[in-house]
């Protein structure tokens, strides 16, 4: 039922690594290259059973395909739920005939000593633990997010406030820096299918699965945007999350052609030396606004792994262009230098 869509979503994302210019994709060229081992991520829920069941049914049509590996996280938090859990991860996993790796983290320590949520902290163990399976081996995480997933995220995102990219919802492919400088490539094949045909074919194929009932809990922000705002506006505004997805995904289009142009003036205008990397704020650079953030997002969270506030970067380099001197330099986080030139 959802194994020709699934196959052709991956398939493309597969193709997409051996392009020069990945579609959908934040990532320079050079940080994306073809995986030679697919992680799923497994948490046991719906999602991610039904994401183990089509990449298994995948990878035996194909056979030249990466090998897979099952990783389920542990975090700690739902006592001997968890552990139940990971017992029926495992034994699903070995029934697929799949390798399977799992680890155990305190989330609820690890939020503390690093001043985060619950959430955030989950999402970097997460990214740790998929980080260490690859090693040096180029790899991408499957994750089982889907078009349901997408229009929650985009709202969270909308209720927050955010610039373009936050509408335009997850990417279908992103490699992305961790913290601590290692990279990790999530791939997302069931990113445009609603979870009610992933239900769907996992009634029809009786696959079984584990419920976690945090996820009915409304006292979490998604859990209220996924059982309460969504409902309402879909009661209100029929097709709503439909056109909100077609919506975001007309942006991430815009997106990807503004990365592109970013990432075009960074090859340009920027070369590195033994201090960090130099940026020459040449006319061109001012030319096109926008372009000058996307080039310096691009610096900054693809090459450096750092976050800053682009608005106020763009105030300081207007006002380094307007009235800098001449070989003036600005100096920004990741050891990045801005300088004023003719």
């Amino acid at each position: 039922m959802l194994l020709q869509p699934f196959t052709t979503s991956l398939e493309a994302l597969l193709q997409s690594a051996q392009s020069a210019d990945p579609a959908g994709v934040t990532a320079s060229p050079a940080t994306l290259v073809a995986p030679s081992l697919l992680i799923i991520a497994l948490s046991g829920g719906l999602d991610s059973v039904t994401l183990l069941d089509l990449s298994q049914r995948w990878r035996e049509e194909n056979p030249d395909r990466p090998p897979l590996l099952a990783a389920h996280l542990d975090h700690g938090i739902r006592g001997s739920a968890s552990r139940e859990d990971r017992e029926f991860c495992q034994a699903l996993a070995a029934a697929r005939g799949v390798k399977f790796v799992s680890q155990e983290v305190d989330i609820p320590s690890l939020a503390r000593e690093n001043h985060l949520g619950l959430e955030e902290a989950g999402r970097l163990a997460r990214q740790r633990f998929f980080a260490d399976l690859a090693g040096c081996q180029p790899t991408w995480v499957l994750t089982g997010h889907h078009a349901d997933d997408q229009a929650e995220t985009i709202l969270m995102h909308l209720r927050r406030g955010t610039h373009r990219r936050g509408l335009s919802g997850m990417l279908p492919l992103a490699s992305s820096p961790l913290p601590d400088g290692r990279r990790i490539t999530v791939a997302r094949p069931l990113l445009e299918i609603p979870r009610s045909a992933i239900l769907a074919h996992a009634q029809l194929n009786h696959l079984s699965w584990r419920e976690d009932e945090s996820n009915l809990d409304t006292a979490f922000q998604r859990n209220r945007i996924r059982h309460q705002t969504i409902p309402a506006l879909e009661a209100i505004l029929p097709g709503f999350r439909d056109r909100l997805l077609a919506k975001a995904k007309t942006l991430r289009t815009v997106e990807t052609r503004l990365t592109r142009a970013g990432r075009e003036l960074v090859e340009k205008l920027a070369w590195r030396e033994k201090d960090g990397l130099l940026f020459r704020l040449e006319a061109e650079a001012f030319l096109d606004p926008e372009r000058l953030l996307y080039a310096f997002r691009h610096l900054l969270e693809e090459e450096m792994g750092a976050r800053l506030p682009y608005g106020a970067v763009l105030s300081r380099l207007a006002e380094l262009a307007k009235s800098g001197g001449m070989g003036e330099s600005l100096s920004l986080p990741g050891r990045l230098q801005a300088r004023k030139e003719a």
